[in-house]
């Protein structure tokens, strides 16, 4: 069948590229062009070496996951294709009993970094290579590194800090500098546009240091407004964390969970940098001097100056905008830098300009997670158990489509999930307990646990299976996790009908509740906060009940089922592209066409160097990569010809072009044969 199949597809490439073209009646003529595919198997020329490939600041580590939110935009968006086809390739410190709060943070040089919040000795700075093998940790941070996350720098120099000290590191885990003396725990760290590193602690006090010698850069500012408190603090549930945190006396586990929550503190989340021009933008929550004022979100956005007499820079807040309720998200910015987009508490999503002015608002309805902000623009939300596509309109915005994913999977998983088990009933006085148990008197639930991740053509999200629950006497009303999954979506961009396809799910080990950190080679990097299984795994021991899913902490790493898996997603990708492109051109759309076709062109190129790795890897056989790659170099041919037709069609008349379009189109079928045949051939 294998064979017959790729028999037909050689037929059909055949009569497209050498017949299709001469019945239209005019044979293709095509100037020589530099063409970036080299026979024998030749690396790509260094001039295609584009450094913002990765869609970063000069300043950022240029790999895949240098930051919290991945760029200074906080974008959860990784520029390369990822694939679908995931399994568990590895786990680190799953014995330890450690939670990861923050997401992995990967260097230039490859390597990983994350925090834990144990004690001192246990080392809270964790670098380890790509295949999961410790390389060092650092023992200098206090449980304060808990809540804060590592940036990279250009050079791999990591930047981070704990509950009153700030440090430097080199990528061997050597000190850089260190700061102490300080007002922590830090919230969150960037890189400016000049280069500084600039901190932020819990109640709104910003440090700016010189990244080479750690000294002050600037005048410590102060953010305006009172951190909330106890007007707007929330109780940890009991048991979180149990040995699995190390609490301090000026950071309790109380202060720890509110901080990852949003709660009590001025300053919790990320801030973000506009790559325009270089503006801040810091969400926060805070209430007025004043007996009776009440505790409202605010948009900070703030200006650095340097000065070219290398004397101090200096901070200068430019607004301050207040929102009628508690901030919810990181903010983040589009791609052009022209929209800021914050998500309050109760779900409104805002959008402002640069200068802070309220453009548009929607109404989710859920509390939500922050934002990713997928290729084409279209912004991503994840809250409770729903998911939602936003498209900004510029003057307004409109919900693409949304998925409530306990009415997509509850029939298919959840009625399946594993009763509990009561193995010590007689040890507690807990008869209502008992009977609501025994009655199976608890709802299933689902609930998304960890922020969107966005790849160039998927997104990623993990949730949990299990039930709700409420205690007798106390009302507690707690979640009980059963099972946690990597749910992998392939979002459309069709204009007509967008939606949104399941594509896989992975099981994982524990709860997650942080973000997903993505790397290009494919791999999933999933932190176990251990929130939800930390909280069910204490009360289920009170009450007297088993349960199947214990907190372990750590972190999981899913990659590539096989070693093919992410160059077939690539050439999936391209050809979907490919389709487009003569949608477009069917619809006589030439700008659009043209733009696809470039994108194709790009991703070719990007083809190109995953072959040559796999095969200098071993992965793909040096006959097959030969064959693969001379497929390439014909299927770049017939997107430049196609491009050039483009070009004169665009200023012809209606049947030059009516003859050209024809023309185009068969360039781009044939393009799509040669992709077919080269995932036939790996």
């Amino acid at each position: 069948m294998r064979k017959k199949i790729g028999f037909f597809i050689i037929i059909n490439f055949i009569f497209v590229c050498f017949f299709y073209p001469c019945l239209n009646g005019q044979a293709i003529k095509v100037s020589k062009r530099k063409t970036y595919f080299i026979i024998n198997n030749k690396k790509l020329t260094d001039s295609l070496q584009y450094q913002n490939d990765w869609e970063l600041p000069c300043h950022y580590a240029q790999t895949s996951w240098p930051t919290i939110h991945r760029d200074a935009r906080n974008s959860n968006y990784l520029p390369f294709i990822s694939t679908d086809q995931l399994r568990m390739i590895w786990q680190a410190i799953e014995n330890d009993y450690a939670a990861v709060i923050t997401p992995v943070i990967i260097g230039p040089e490859g390597n990983l970094y994350y925090t834990t919040g144990k004690e001192k000795s246990y080392g809270n700075l964790h670098a380890l290579d790509n295949g999961g093998n410790e390389l060092w940790r650092s023992y200098l941070l206090d449980s304060g590194a808990f809540i804060s996350s590592p940036i990279a720098d250009l050079q791999g120099d990591l930047y981070i800090g704990d509950s009153d000290e700030f440090f430097s590191f080199h990528p061997d885990g050597t000190l850089k500098w260190k700061c102490s003396g300080l007002e922590g725990p830090f919230a969150s760290t960037l890189i400016s546009q000049d280069g500084y590193i600039i901190s932020i602690n819990r109640d709104g006090l910003i440090y700016v240091f010189d990244p080479e010698t750690g000294e002050p850069a600037a005048q410590p500012l102060e953010l305006s407004g009172q951190s909330p408190g106890e007007d707007y603090k929330i109780f940890p549930p009991p048991g979180l964390w149990k040995e699995m945190v190390h609490e301090m006396e000026n950071l309790t586990i109380s202060d720890i969970y509110n901080a990852h929550t949003g709660h009590q503190f001025k300053i919790t989340k990320a801030p973000a940098v506009n790559p325009q021009n270089g503006r801040i933008y810091i969400a926060g929550t805070a209430k007025s001097s004043g007996y009776y004022s009440s505790v409202k979100g605010r948009l900070y956005g703030l200006d650095f100056f340097t000065d070219t007499n290398n004397s101090a820079g200096q901070l200068v807040l430019a607004f301050e905008k207040i929102i009628d309720k508690p901030s919810g998200t990181s903010p983040s910015i589009s791609p052009d830098g022209k929209h800021i987009y914050l998500i309050d508490k109760e779900g409104t999503f805002y959008t402002f300009n640069e200068d802070g002015q309220e453009i548009w608002r929607l109404s989710l309805d859920v509390a939500p997670s922050s934002p990713a902000i997928g290729p084409n623009g279209t912004i991503y939300v994840a809250g409770g158990s729903k998911l939602f596509a936003i498209n900004d309109l510029g003057s307004e915005g409109a919900i693409l489509w949304e998925m409530d994913f306990y009415e997509i999977i509850i029939e298919n998983i959840l009625n399946n999930l594993p009763r509990i088990n009561l193995p010590r009933l007689n040890e507690y006085d807990l008869d209502e307990w008992i009977e609501r148990i025994k009655k199976q008197d608890y709802e299933p639930a689902l609930i998304t646990n960890s922020i969107i991740s966005a790849s160039k053509n998927y997104l990623y999200l993990s949730f949990a299976l299990g039930y709700q629950m409420t205690i007798p006497g106390n009302e507690l009303n707690f979640f009980v996790p059963v099972k946690n999954f990597l749910l992998t979506l392939k979002p459309s961009d069709s204009i007509i009908r967008p939606y949104a396809v399941i594509s896989s799910f992975v099981p994982l080990p524990d709860t997650t509740e942080g973000v997903l950190t993505l790397g290009k080679d494919g791999a999933v990097y999933c932190t176990h906060a251990s929130i939800g299984s930390s909280v069910a795994d204490y009360i289920s021991k009170q009450i007297g009940f088993n349960l199947r899913q214990k907190p372990i902490g750590g972190i999981s790493v899913l990659g590539p089922k096989k070693s093919t898996d992410l160059i077939c997603s690539q050439i999936e990708c391209t050809h979907d592209s490919l389709n487009t492109a003569l949608r477009n051109l069917r619809s006589n759309d030439f700008n659009l066409a043209y733009a696809q076709v470039l994108e194709c062109q790009n991703q070719l190129k990007c083809m190109e160097k995953i072959i040559n790795e796999g095969k200098n890897q071993g992965i793909i056989s040096e006959r097959a990569a030969q064959k693969s790659l001379g497929n390439l170099e014909k299927a770049y041919l017939k997107l430049e010809e196609a491009q050039i037709i483009i070009e004169q069609a665009m200023g012809n008349s209606y049947n030059r072009q009516r003859m050209s379009l024809l023309q185009a189109q068969a360039n781009i079928r044939s393009a799509v044969m040669i992709c077919k045949l080269i995932q036939i051939l790996l």
